[in-house]
Order: C-alpha cells, then sequence, then structure tokens
C-alpha cells in the first residue's frame, strides 16, 4: 500500500527508528497528557516515568544519527509526515481521540476504539450538512446507526425517517409519496408518504440495492427536483430532505448487470463511506461485548431485582470477553455480537438468581458457551488446596522472595517452589494458562482488595512456566506425577508465546 514510507529511499534499520521516534513521540504526548487528578500511586507514577525513560535513551542516538542521514535531509518536515502516517497505521489511539470518540459515543451512541471508525467519524463531520451520502458495508456493521448520526449531526429542524426499499412495487410506491383520498379503493382518507415526512429532515433508505427499476424510474424525478406527487393526485409537492442510503451489494456491479440504472446511483451516490466489519476492528470487539453485556444486565436488574439482592461482587471488564476476538464474526458482525453478549447477560442474570455464585472462570465458560451445563464448571476456590493458597499468599507477602517463603513453613525451598508450580499449573489448566486470567483468579482467592504487583506476578508466572517447561523432564520428582499431563498440554499451548 502506497504511504509515506513506501516513498522514502532508507534502509529498512533507518526505517525502523523513524518508527520509534514516531511511537515515542506519542508516548511522551501520553504522559505529559496525564491529568493532575488522575489517582495513579506513586510507584506507578514511577513506572511511568521510568519507562519514558529508558525508550528516550534506547532511541535518542539513533534518532540523532537518522535525522542526518543523506537519505532524509531533502525531506521537508520528516518528523511530522513520518508521525502523521504512524497515526494512520496505528490502533493506539492519542488522548484527544479517545476524548473525540468518547464524545460520539455519548452523543450518538456509537461506540468504537478503532481507527478505522476514527477516520469515518471524522469524515461524516465534514459532510453533516446537505450532501447525499451511500453508506454501504456487510450485514449488521451498524450502517443505521451511522445514519442517525449523519442525521442528527446536521441539525436539520425535521426528523429521520427510514424506509426498507426491499418491498414490493406497489406497497413501496405507496410508501414513498402517499396517497390523496379516493385514490384507490382502501383510499379513505389522505395519507402523507416517507419523502413528505422527512420533510425538513432526512430520509433514510435502507437496502437500496434491492429497490425495483419502476420504484427507481419514480423516484428519480423526485431525487432530482426534491417535488413529489402524491398518487391520485395531479399536482406536484415541493420538499426539502437529505438522503441518506444503505446496502450490504457492490451497487456498482449493480448497474453493470442492468439491476441499478446509472443515473440513479449516481443520483443516491453523493458521498461514499465504507464501514469496516467487525473483523477489521477487533480491538473493539471485547469493548462492544461488555457494553451490551451490561446493557442487557442493568435492564433485567432493574426488572427483576430493584432492591439489589443478588450477589454482584463479581465485577465485568471488557477484558473478559477477549476470546471473543478470535471467532469469525463475518455473517452477522455487530448484530451478531450484539445477540451473544445479550444471551451471556441472560444466561448470568440466570444464575445468580439461581443462587448460584459466579467467578470468573464461570463467567469465561459463560461467554465461550452460553449454554453450557453449570456442572461442567470447575472454579479456582475449590481446585487449590489449603496449602497452595497459604503458599502463594505468603509469597505474594514476601514480595516473591521464595526463601522468607521456605521460612514461614516447616519444609524446604525446593517443597515450597513445588507447591506454587502445581498451584499455578492447576489455575493454568483452566485458563489455557493465560497470565492475566490466572492473576485474577488469584487476587479473587486470595481477597486481595487492591493489588499493585500485577506487573511482578505477570512476571513471575511466565518465568515459573518457562523454567517448568525447561526442567519438567530432568527434574520430574520436582512435580507431582498426575500433573506431568497438565505440564504436556502446557507445553503445546505455550509453545508460540515462549522461547522453550
Amino acid at each position: 500500500m502506497d504511504n509515506f514510507y513506501s516513498e522514502l529511499n532508507v534502509s529498512q534499520r533507518e526505517l525502523l527508528i523513524l518508527k520509534k521516534h514516531s511511537f515515542l513521540n506519542k508516548l511522551n504526548a501520553a504522559v505529559e497528557s496525564i491529568p493532575n487528578d488522575q489517582q495513579y500511586t506513586p510507584e506507578e507514577l514511577k513506572f511511568i516515568a521510568s519507562a519514558f525513560e529508558k525508550i528516550q535513551k534506547s532511541t535518542s542516538s539513533q534518532n540523532e544519527n537518522l535525522l542526518d542521514s543523506k537519505n532524509l535531509k531533502n525531506i521537508s518536515n520528516v518528523e511530522e509526515k513520518a508521525d502523521l502516517e504512524y497515526d494512520k497505521n496505528s490502533d493506539v489511539l492519542d488522548p484527544k481521540e479517545e476524548d473525540f470518540m468518547d464524545k460520539f459515543f455519548k452523543d450518538y451512541k456509537i461506540l468504537s476504539k478503532n481507527r478505522l471508525m476514527l477516520r469515518i467519524f471524522n469524515d461524516i463531520k465534514k459532510i453533516r450538512k446537505l450532501t447525499n451520502v451511500l453508506i454501504t458495508g456487510e450485514s449488521g456493521t451498524g450502517k443505521e446507526g451511522i445514519a442517525h448520526a449523519i442525521h442528527y449531526l446536521s441539525k436539520r429542524k425535521g426528523g429521520i425517517i427510514s424506509l426498507n426499499m426491499a418491498g414490493s412495487s406497489d406497497n413501496l410506491e405507496s410508501e414513498l409519496f402517499g396517497h390523496v383520498k379516493g385514490a384507490f379503493t382502501d383510499a379513505i382518507e389522505k395519507v402523507p408518504g416517507a419523502i413528505q415526512l422527512a420533510n425538513k429532515g432526512t430520509l433514510f433508505f435502507d437496502e437500496i440495492g434491492d429497490i425495483s427499476l419502476k420504484i427507481q424510474k419514480t423516484l428519480l424525478r423526485a431525487l432530482q427536483e426534491n417535488k413529489v406527487k402524491m398518487k391520485g393526485s395531479n399536482t406536484e409537492e415541493k420538499v426539502d430532505f437529505r438522503l441518506v442510503s444503505a446496502t450490504n451489494k457492490d451497487l456498482i456491479e449493480c448497474v453493470k448487470t442492468g439491476e441499478m440504472r446509472e443515473d440513479f446511483y449516481k443520483r443516491i451516490k453523493g458521498v461514499h463511506i465504507h464501514l469496516p466489519p467487525l473483523n477489521s476492528r477487533r480491538n473493539d470487539i471485547p469493548i462492544l461485548a461488555n457494553y451490551f453485556f451490561q446493557t442487557v444486565l442493568s435492564k433485567l436488574t432493574y426488572q427483576d431485582d430493584p432492591d439489589l439482592k443478588l450477589n454482584y461482587n463479581l465485577i465485568v471488564m471488557d477484558s473478559d470477553f477477549t476470546n471473543l476476538e478470535k471467532l469469525n464474526w463475518s455473517n452477522g458482525n455487530v448484530r451478531d455480537l450484539k445477540s451473544r453478549a445479550e444471551i451471556v447477560a441472560e444466561v448470568y442474570f440466570g444464575y445468580l438468581e439461581d443462587g448460584i455464585n459466579i467467578d470468573r472462570n464461570m463467567l469465561h465458560k459463560i461467554i465461550d458457551d452460553p449454554l453450557c451445563e453449570l456442572d461442567e464448571f470447575i472454579s479456582p476456590f475449590s481446585i487449590l488446596t489449603e496449602e497452595e493458597v497459604n503458599c502463594i499468599q505468603l509469597f505474594i507477602q514476601m514480595k516473591f522472595n521464595i526463601l522468607k517463603v521456605a521460612e514461614n513453613f516447616p519444609f524446604g525451598r525446593d517443597k515450597a517452589n513445588s507447591i506454587i508450580n502445581n498451584a499455578l499449573i492447576k489455575l493454568g489448566s483452566l485458563y489455557e494458562y493465560e497470565t492475566n486470567a490466572i492473576i485474577i483468579s488469584l487476587i479473587e482467592i486470595l481477597e486481595i482488595e487492591k493489588f499493585n504487583e500485577n506487573e511482578k506476578l505477570s512476571k513471575e508466572i511466565n518465568s515459573r512456566f518457562i523454567r517448568i517447561i525447561e526442567h519438567h523432564r530432568p527434574q520430574p520428582k520436582i512435580y507431582s506425577n498426575d500433573l506431568n499431563t497438565n505440564v504436556e498440554d502446557l507445553i503445546q499451548v505455550r509453545k508460540n508465546f515462549i522461547p522453550v
């Protein structure tokens, strides 16, 4: 794909350094934009400052050499252009972009943290007044939501009138243009059509690719002249509407095959906005899923548990829905994701009504398969022994110093290590050895209210899994015999993530 990077006559090494330079600028902007009232602990602020300083030191000398490169000396504003190109190709939004997306959700109820959608939001702001708009995209990508956002951005005095264009010609003509009294046998009164109702507002044609040639011909004059003649009437009526159309079809192909008139296509096209499929904006999947989940859960709570008597101790987060990113959403896109999240919410609420305490492991299994049987669940609360819980608790309290742990138990260092490793393998088998999920379970099991050692614990767990993989064969006596199979599974699952 042609972009600023591809136009540069530089080596791969210089290109990498230039991208690192842009990343540093983005990181710097993010650090500088941290509000003064942000509730970071001193340790977290120290970590942020330390990370920034390390990156700055590691790239500063490279940047100096790069900007002296003969290949780049003659390009004006090379740093600014590189930063702009980096932004365009990065999934990471800067604070201003985040604020813009948050405001768009607040105003128009379209939720996204994806750069592809950011560009679309910016585009529809530019054409918010008069221009006709054609929205294309796969089924379920949110075309109607974008149409409503375009209407509300326009601040037109009238409302938005929606009409599905896939209906039969006779019914559709009456719905479009309306009719006067006596126009046909059952016309006992005058009824305005969608076009008249959209006066001073927006007319939204959904499924425009399914419109018949007959209706295209009849509608063309209304679109060209902004005049409409009701069925049974001899006079034309002037109307003022903005047209927004949507389809999941390739209209250029429809013109080629004769399914759509070329003049009609040119009339409705105006500005073309194409919505990306959900598979192309996977970082939005957990965010959207949790939003749909929480919306339904709130409705069920308000309806069936207004006094909040059920156990809502588990805080459901976006990250709980990360597994859904692996699925293929090409058939229904956001619509299918919404349906899935709503079913999960209903099943989850049903278990709460039955008095069942849902932990995070159970929640993840419900998300993976909403209709799975409850007796298939293995709770992390029951999988660890009291000795294992106590040992890990002390391990964290002693700042991950295994020697101090051994001093507080009637056994040596090797035994303490074995207990901790066995416990981690047990938990790992529940979560495909995904470190963050194991940490969350440990925090819940140990009932830690506020835990600021997540990063250290993550490193500790990963390093232990590496040692387990490297040493379980030559030193099998360290591990329980019944866990050898789990270790084999661990090797298979993590082989792409850990160098062995």
